[in-house]
């Protein structure tokens, strides 16, 4: 009986005592980037008690283990932080997907608007819903996470699960950062799906961005949207923009800063009063003096009365900031992937080159595919249709295309029409370019044309070659005769001069 107690006991006292499973395998990956965080910046070298000899980070003021607030607050007020976070959710969202119910081929009526086509029309037309999907996009770098609150017109709490199915409507889409939206439970169970992940979420709702007037709900996570990039061994926990460039952001502060404090003090030279050796100095009034100078300083006065002392200027010592900068603009680029033109908009006055256009638009196409229409796009629609948002679409699902960004611009397709109509002229106007290259060749290799098209050129030119044919026969029968007739009128007159033939004139 003892025995049965002691068992008893035992359990009641690891229940009592439990640590949430969850809260340890997400916490364990904090603890361990902490333990990490420890050792940055801290040289390992020879040291007779085993510590660092020097560590950067403490002596250069770098952060070891940011928090959101370091990043929200280079974000607001930081020039490059805010272009970073922002620069590639603003290309992936400058042009709008098209969202299909995909079709079946050979089916006669694979052209009309299905019911899924026709809701979602409707939805985007009521919701702007690619709006808040590129707001979420850009808040969800900042920190770990991002999460868009959806608002339906179930009449449940915000803290009850949705239903499946019925014929509900969305009503609003609240973004929320990392922040503001913090996981409150997690899923525990180990054969649930969603183990591992978010159970609810706290909301924390302000009046006019003031966090000190706010207040929180918990809402379900079938209400919420979640959206986390780069993500490792955590699918709740992304990566924040700007953490692995978080140095080099402030260490180009210092830079920008720091020049701007070398110009405030340097441009005004400095002023050294030296006394003469055989100067009295009691006939020195310091405070006429020191009156003087705050009139040449704050004032319009430039001149000093001065008796038995010489001013010297101190010549300012100011070099200029910009390769300093440059370099912590090369590390961040090279650290995100990004050209460096593309980041700073121009340089030396020039555009970004052809080939930085490319590399960055290959970073954008991917980063599509790769994430925001796996991530969000697709599990926004599919949250849409599981709740009767939207109809559901047929058993081969929907479908998103994206705009193609290889696309070449008004300008671009100009430029190209002209090198083409400079080709084509070259190649007419060289004689016997046709019997190297013939007319076929040239317009499929140079100019580019499909076989639909040379088909379409060769019919439109047909009875113009064939006229023009016409013509040179023509021309060249009228030359054979012209020249025939000056053969036979060839002869001697009287004085034994050849008369001449009449001149050829060229048909």
């Amino acid at each position: 009986m003892a025995k049965v107690k002691s068992v008893k006991k035992k359990n009641n006292v690891l229940r009592t005592n439990k640590f949430s499973m969850m809260r340890m395998i997400n916490n364990a990956s904090s603890e361990m980037m902490s333990r990490i965080g420890g050792r940055l910046g801290q040289s390992w070298f020879s040291d007779t008690t085993g510590r660092a000899r020097r560590n950067l980070y403490e002596a250069l003021g770098y952060i070891k283990s940011p928090v959101f607030e370091d990043y929200m607050s280079r974000y607001i007020r930081g020039d490059v932080a805010k272009r970073i976070v922002d620069a590639e959710p603003n290309a992936c969202w400058r042009l709008s997907p098209t969202i299909t119910e995909t079709k079946v081929e050979g089916v006669e009526d694979s052209k009309k608007q299905t019911l899924f086509e026709k809701d979602l029309i409707a939805l985007l037309n009521r919701m702007n819903i690619f709006h808040y999907l590129h707001r979420a996009d850009k808040i969800s770098g900042i920190g770990k996470y991002g999460a868009i609150m959806l608002g339906f017109d179930d009449g449940k709490e915000a803290s009850e699960p949705m239903e499946e199915g019925g014929n509900h409507e969305l009503i609003y889409m609240m973004p929320y950062t990392e922040q503001t939206a913090a996981v409150k439970t997690w899923v525990e169970n180990t054969k649930d799906p969603r183990y591992g992940k978010p159970e609810t979420y706290q909301i924390t709702t302000s009046i006019a961005g003031d966090l000190r007037q706010a207040a929180s709900i918990i809402v379900h996570h079938s209400r919420i949207l979640h959206l986390a990039e780069e993500c490792l061994e955590n699918e709740t926990y992304g990566t924040p923009r700007l953490e692995c460039i978080l140095n080099r952001l402030q260490d180009l502060e210092l830079v920008a800063g720091g020049s701007g404090e070398m110009f405030w003090r340097g441009a005004l030279p400095g002023l050294n009063f030296k006394v003469d050796a055989d100067a009295d100095a009691d006939t020195i009034d310091e405070e006429d003096m020191l009156d003087q100078m705050d009139k040449y300083i704050h004032g319009l006065q430039r001149t000093f009365r001065t008796q038995g002392m010489d001013i010297q200027s101190i010549a300012p010592s100011i070099s200029s900031p910009k390769e300093h900068a440059a370099v912590q603009i090369m590390l961040i680029c090279a650290a995100k992937g990004y050209p460096m033109r593309i980041l700073n908009g121009t340089e030396r006055g020039e555009l970004a080159s052809s080939q930085d256009e490319s590399t960055w638009l290959s970073k954008i196409d991917t980063r599509r595919e790769m994430y925001v229409e796996p991530m969000i796009l697709i599990p926004f629609i599919n949250k849409m249709i599981k709740y009767g948002v939207l109809s559901a679409p047929g058993e081969n699902g929907f479908t998103v295309i994206w705009p193609d960004l290889f696309n070449p611009s008004a300008k671009d397709k100009a430029t190209t029409s002209v090198n083409k109509a400079q080709a084509l002229q070259y190649y007419m106007n060289s004689p016997g370019a046709d019997t190297i290259i013939p007319p076929e060749m040239f317009l499929r290799d140079f100019l580019e044309y499909d076989d639909d098209k040379i088909q379409k050129v060769e019919s439109i030119l047909k009875p113009y070659l064939k006229e023009k044919s016409k013509m040179e026969d023509e021309d060249a029968k009228a030359l054979e005769e012209l020249m025939d007739r000056n053969k036979l009128e060839q002869e001697e007159d009287d004085d034994g001069k050849v008369r001449q033939p009449e001149k050829i004139k060229q048909v």
